[in-house]
């Protein structure tokens, strides 16, 4: 079933914060608008993180659940220098175990917005467990590679790097999507799944998308 919070976030559009579908709770995308609709912390991807941060901490809190519990998070970012700022504040909040995350640089709907996150949430008493494939070094920005609830497998945002070492694999598109395609692979199989269990896969042009 699917059930839909009544508390909307302020002055942001005509959906609601948060639905529940079994046992995931999804957030919609926030961005740091206050009660009238103003961006806080203009011109600083820091500070706006932050509030955004604050307000999903509020609206999953609302929903039942803690932000420890996310295990699907999509970052929009207006530019891609901010990039390091905007994980010096995300790293603060999980600081343990966190999320899979993809990191997308994209025009936003607000002119004065730098970041806008939206994540999907564990609800309280359900299984979350973080996939990590053997021999992969541990990702050196604040996500996980993979998070299962259940027999539902998160991923994170993949570019075409090795897991052993996180060193670049160079070449054409076609060179790197067969790389992206092998870690997605090794993700699923730490996961028990295969390429065959996959229902969606979003693809971002390179220019405009970061891993995790």
């Amino acid at each position: 079933p699917r059930m839909t919070a009544q508390t909307p976030v302020p002055a942001t559009g005509p959906f609601a914060e948060s639905s529940r579908l079994g046992r995931f709770i999804v957030l919609s995308g926030t961005r740091a608008l206050d009660a009238s609709g103003q961006i806080v912390g203009k011109g600083d991807v820091r500070a706006q993180t932050r509030e955004v941060l604050e307000q999903l901490k509020a609206a999953a809190g609302r929903a039942g659940v803690g932000l420890e519990r996310a295990a699907k998070v999509n970052v929009y970012l207006r530019r891609a220098g901010d990039f390091a700022a905007m994980n010096e504040v995300y790293r603060t909040v999980f600081t343990a175990d966190p999320p899979a995350r993809t990191t997308v640089v994209t025009a936003l709907g607000h002119p004065e917005a730098l970041v806008e996150i939206g994540m999907v949430v564990v609800a309280a008493g359900e299984p979350r467990e973080v996939i990590h494939p053997a021999g992969w070094v541990k990702s050196p920005n604040p996500y996980s590679y993979g998070i299962r609830s259940g027999d539902t497998l998160f991923l994170a945002g993949l570019v075409s790097r090795r897991g052993v070492d996180n060193s670049p694999v160079a070449g054409d598109t076609t060179v790197q999507t067969h790389a992206v395609l092998e870690n997605a692979k090794a993700i699923l199989a730490a996961g028990g799944m295969s390429l065959a269990d996959v229902v969606s896969s979003p693809v971002a042009r390179m220019s405009s998308t970061t891993s995790g």
